[in-house]
């Protein structure tokens, strides 16, 4: 505590000794302990004063603290002028809960004693240990103004009291006095050193400690701070001089070895400073600031597996650098490991860093694997470090617009820009965001701005493109496409887009070359799969168009290999093949009807190639309204509206429901048939009720649909087409007994049907017929075993039956563990949540709770439910917890 005691009396150095001794003491204490009887102060009178301090110390040390007190006591009768005796005893009050007492004990003896600075010093220094700053500093100036020669003890005081407060202007003040009153002391100069470097004072902290280091010159600790200071100056060759009589006068210590190598690395001297560290590590083999000097080599050579070797030896020897394993994620993104490079991520995010490359990086590889929950939650993390760092933000807007949470991914691009006003990026995503949002005027601005500061910039116009598709303004989009395809000819896009709007305007030739400019380019790309399927299945509508029906089949086929579960391409296929082989067209429609995205158009191809279309609608032989259907199922829409007209005319009953037909073959688009529901209901056409049910589900009434679909019901019972729609209202209407009946009825028609027997199987089990649910769903798996919906609908009847026999928990957590590995959907997601909430797993429920609320942000409320019953239950174990401790 005393500095540089040659210049204290004997008599002090006594006192000093005994002042150590007792704070030894008072930091080794640990809590009070029973405190015994003790003996009367007299009865130490026979020892003596060296006793007494020796048997104070072992009492304090076992917390005999009211021993330590009466022998101190003694001593202090047997010398009253050992000042320190006073401040022990004060520190001994103090660990005996007696702070006041202890005050009251100093202030007692400056009252008695007033000429005394000493008595006045012994409180200051228990203030200032008792951190009351304040109360010390009136101690030691009024010393420090009542004495004329200034004593060292006195100012090494008033440096420690100003350096608590951080006054280093006092600080240095102070510490030129006590170099007055000892010139030769190094630890003066070193503290004088730093403290200037707390000021700023750069240039002359240089000086300082260069005379601290004349002074003890085998001080390491001064030499590395010269170091620092020609560092922070820039003065690059006597830095290098420095480390060099460093590494001369301290040959054993890597210190300056490391620092020299450190600054070679910075001069891009790869060589000689991987030389220099390499003799190093030849005895210090276990120093990690080695292996990482020499990691950091490796790197800048780009050697990023031997990099990667440096960095993990020096983390045997300290695994907890947060620094370093973010370096490693570096080298592990460098090696295109990104599994690897994320795990090292994960750990310094954990331990809480700063670097926001972490937090940055880590959204963006959450954001590529599509875990939009980690991702939030880690560019939130980000974003408390810095709220205005544009990449998180653009992380967390990418995550919005993913959601398809459109309204707050607008708001989210609107801040970036206001930070970063000319970021064309940012404008062309807000200018989509706005189209999607029908804010036309606004898309186009922003998209025309952006196009302006980056006019070669292919996928702005591309967006421009889309809008002006969506307004139908044909000739903009045609030039804008032209100028992406001189901006980049080897794209494929504006080619697709051009074969798109000109098949639209019935340019089939022009729109024949640009699908087909498309595909050669899409093929040379490596364009995957999934845009393929929509180039071929284009190409096959076009080619369709222009009556190349042979070449318009191979199309869809090429399609069909990329996705050969999809019923529309299977309907499309199908109706080319009537042109072409009857037989291959009702094998491929067949088909589409067992998948259950199949539309209208799946069951008409179904009712014309299986010669029922008659039988359903009504038509006569040869008929004006048969004529027309057939024309429709051929897309031939010249010759049908010629013929519609004709039946328009004749008020024929069949005319409205042949126009929605034509509609829907021609573009997809549909009509709504209210208007035309009162004068069907007094009709007998069964297939008219199953059209008007149709309409009733695209206006969600579905009341009205299963009026409709009953009545057509009543008139044909034994229409499966009814019977599947029928089933499907009903269950939405929670009338899921009859809805089984129908689907039973309906499996006789079709008995292998897949997605029917789903229907099955879940109405069974929402009209309580537990095992019959089961036993479908294990049938379905038999043959299926990779069936998403299946395992995720068996689950969540294990889970939720109420039927004790068939509550059958680890088999639904594995059922649906394996149906998100399959195929994550917020469905399936939902189930495991449940599964891992029913086996008390909660943390994991949450998780997958959060994954189903990222992707499905319709049934936001349902989710949040769910997300707080979970949060109850870890509120609940944690109180449970609590109350066990």
């Amino acid at each position: 505590m005393f500095a540089n005691r040659s210049v204290i009396d004997f008599r002090w150095l006594i006192v000093s000794a005994l002042s150590l001794f007792l704070i030894s003491c008072a930091e080794n204490s640990s809590p009070v302990a029973p405190v015994a009887p003790v003996a009367p102060v007299e009865s130490y009178s026979s020892l003596t004063l060296e006793q007494l301090v020796a048997e104070a110390k072992q009492d304090f040390k076992e917390n005999q603290f009211d021993e330590a007190l009466r022998k101190t006591e003694a001593a202090l009768i047997k010398n009253p002028g050992f000042f320190s005796l006073y401040l022990s005893k004060a520190r001994i009050l103090r660990e005996l809960g007696k702070k006041q007492g202890a005050l009251d004990f100093l202030s007692t003896q400056i009252r008695e004693n007033p000429t005394q600075s000493e008595f006045i010093m012994v409180r200051g220094q228990f203030l200032l240990e008792q951190e009351y700053l304040e109360s010390a500093k009136d101690d030691f100036y009024s010393v420090f103004d009542r004495e004329d020669k200034k004593s060292l003890e006195l100012l090494l005081k008033l440096i420690e009291l100003e350096q608590k407060k951080e006054n280093f202007n006092q600080v240095s003040f102070f510490l030129d006095e006590a170099l007055q009153v000892a010139p030769k002391n190094a630890k003066l100069w070193y503290k004088k050193t730093r403290t200037q470097l707390r000021l700023f004072q750069f240039k002359q902290a240089k000086t300082t400690i260069k005379q601290a280091i004349e002074l003890a010159p085998l001080e390491l600790a001064y030499q590395q701070i010269y170091v620092e200071i020609l560092t922070i100056l820039k003065e690059g060759e006597a830095l290098e001089h420095q480390l060099h009589l460093m590494l001369d006068s301290f040959p054993d210590n890597d210190w300056a070895g490391l620092r020299l190598a450190s600054l070679w690395l910075e001069q891009k001297q790869f060589t000689i400073a991987r030389t220099l560290l390499q003799k190093i590590l030849l005895r210090s083999e276990k120093n990690p600031l080695v292996h990482f000097q020499l990691a950091t080599i490796f790197a800048g050579e780009r050697n990023w597996q031997a990099s990667l070797e440096s960095y993990l030896k020096g983390l045997r020897y300290r695994p907890k650098t947060t620094w370093v394993k973010i370096q490693v994620a570096k080298v592990y993104i460098n090696l295109n490991d990104i599994a690897s490079s994320l795990n090292y991520l994960q750990q310094a995010e954990e331990a809480g860093t700063q670097d926001l490359f972490v937090y940055e990086t880590l959204a963006k590889i959450y954001n590529q694997q599509t875990d939009t929950y980690a991702a939030e939650q880690v560019i939130l993390k980000g974003l408390r470090i810095s709220s205005s760092n544009q990449t998180l933000l653009l992380e967390y807007a990418t995550l919005l617009e993913r959601r398809a949470n459109h309204k707050e991914a607008t708001r989210a691009y609107e801040e970036i820009l206001k930070l970063s006003p000319k970021n064309h990026f940012v404008q062309g995503k807000l200018g989509n965001l706005y189209r999607i949002a029908k804010q036309y005027g606004k898309a186009l601005n922003i998209l025309q701005l952006a196009k302006r500061q980056s006019p070669e910039v292919p996928w702005i116009r591309a967006l421009l493109v889309e809008l002006l598709t969506e307004q139908k303004q044909w000739a903009e989009a045609l030039l804008e496409i032209d100028e992406m395809i001189r901006i980049r000819d080897n794209y494929y896009w504006p080619h697709f887009s051009r074969a798109l709007i000109t098949q639209k305007l019935g340019d089939f030739s022009t729109a024949h070359e640009s699908v087909t400019a498309a595909i050669q380019l899409a093929v040379t790309a490596k364009t995957p799969p999934t845009q393929f399927l929509k180039l071929r299945e284009v190409e096959g509508e076009i080619l369709a168009s222009l009556g190349r029906y042979p070449a318009a089949e191979l199309a869809f086929l090429a399609a069909l290999k990329l996705a050969p579960k999809d019923a529309i391409i299977l309907t499309k296929l199908a109706h080319t093949q009537i042109f072409l082989d009857r037989s291959k067209a009702l094998s491929s429609i067949m088909r589409a009807i067992r998948i259950d995205d199949f539309n209208l158009g799946t069951v008409e191809m179904y009712l014309f190639l299986t010669d029922t279309a008659g039988e359903s609608w009504g038509f006569s032989k040869g008929s004006l309204a048969e004529q027309s259907y057939q024309q429709i199922l051929k897309k031939d829409f010249e010759a049908a509206e010629i013929l519609l007209k004709r039946l328009k005319e004749e008020a024929d009953p069949h005319f409205p429901f042949l126009r929605y037909l034509r509609d829907f073959q021609k573009n997809g688009s549909r009509i709504t048939m209210s208007p035309l529901a009162s004068k069907a209901k007094a009709g007998k056409n069964f297939w008219h009720k199953f059209y008007l049910g149709i309409s009733a589900l695209e206006s969600d009434n579905k009341q009205q649909a299963k009026l409709f679909f009953q009545q057509g019901l009543d008139l044909n019972p034994d229409n499966p087409w009814l019977m599947v729609r029928q089933a499907s209202v009903l269950e939405n209407l929670n009338e899921p007994q009859q809805a089984v009946v129908l689907l039973e009825t309906f499996l006789t028609h079709f008995p292998d049907l897949k997605w029917v027997q789903i229907r099955l199987a879940l109405n069974y089990d929402l009209s309580k017929q537990y095992h019959q649910s089961e036993q479908v769903y294990l049938k379905i798996l038999e043959k299926n075993p990779k069936a998403h919906i299946v395992l995720n609908n068996l689950a969540w009847l294990y889970l939720t039956t109420k039927d004790p026999k068939l509550k059958k928990l680890d088999d639904a957590l594995a059922l649906s563990l394996k149906a998100v590995k399959i195929r994550p959907t917020s469905a399936n997601q939902d189930t495991l949540a449940e599964a891992y909430f029913q086996k008390k797993q909660y943390q994991k429920a949450l998780k997958s709770i959060e994954h189903a609320l990222d992707r499905d942000r319709r049934n936001l409320d349902y989710f949040k439910k769910q997300k707080k019953k979970i949060l109850k239950a870890i509120q609940e174990e944690q109180k449970k917890k609590e109350n066990s401790l």
